[in-house]
């Protein structure tokens, strides 16, 4: 009698075990979709006010996309691993494909915004060297005219005309050209000045930004290898980035897989 009530609750033990499976897989995966709708979202707001033509903005969209790759992909494989616990489910299956179809885009996406940093972030370089260049030339335009001068009138209504002209004061202490040779003096020491400041700038922001596209290729790749490894698991979302991390990871483990 102890033996048959044993076995009888085999079977409900079992049928309890199944039922929480169940729950718990979709738990992981509204879980998961949460974090990758939540990753979204965050992207579409971080990336506005939209100015397509700022090579600063552009920069800023790729550095988005980089920093939400691993929200993403936590995401992501939440969501494959709730319908790998209960593969039977249609819904699971149908977010599953949902989600492998998107790590085969943003894959992609990785890929091709690897090129575009460099490109972007030198228009983001040459853009702040030519705001310095401005102010150097137009110190250099304030010399020339220093040089045209040919009077003390002259010289009033030249620094009359400047911005934020200085106040000159009733009568020099020197003559003209010993004026001239003095405030030339003092302009081209700004020039000076500006110049190797302006070089300076050039090569410290030229580092910074190798030493951050750097960093952003490397995660690029490794979350295109992740994300592609994601889109392997339907073979409806296969294409030719993940084909090719796919068999690339294959070959380094000597496994194989129908592609």
């Amino acid at each position: 009698m102890h033996i048959e009530d044993a076995e009888n609750l085999i079977p409900t033990e079992s049928s309890k075990s199944s039922r929480l499976r169940i729950k718990f897989s979709h738990v992981i995966a509204i879980a998961g979709l949460l974090v990758v709708a939540s990753t979204i979202n965050s992207i579409i707001f971080n990336v506005l006010p939209v100015s397509l033509l700022s090579p600063e903005w552009q920069l800023s969209l790729i550095g988005t996309f980089l920093s939400s790759a691993i929200p993403l992909l936590i995401g992501s494989v939440l969501v494959c691993l709730g319908s790998a616990l209960n593969h039977r489910d249609k819904r699971l299956e149908k977010w599953r494909n949902s989600i492998t179809a998107f790590a085969a885009v943003f894959s992609i996406v990785l890929v091709v915004i690897l090129p575009l940093q460099y490109y972007f972030g030198k228009r983001v370089l040459d853009l702040q060297a030519t705001q310095g260049l401005d102010e150097i030339n137009q110190l250099n335009t304030i010399k020339k005219g220093l040089q045209a001068v040919g009077s003390e009138l002259e010289l009033r209504s030249f620094v009359a005309s400047l911005p934020n002209a200085p106040a000159l004061p009733a009568t020099f202490d020197l003559p003209l050209p010993a004026l001239k040779a003095k405030a030339i003096e003092s302009v081209q020491s700004r020039i000076n000045l500006r110049s190797n400041n302006l070089e300076a700038r050039k090569s410290l922001a030229l580092q910074a930004f190798l030493k951050e596209a750097i960093r952003n290729t490397i995660q690029a790749i490794l979350m295109a290898v992740a994300f592609s490894s994601l889109a392997s698991l339907s073979p409806k979302s296969m294409n030719l980035v993940t084909r090719f991390f796919s068999r690339f990871l294959l070959a380094r483990v000597g496994g194989d897989l129908p592609l």
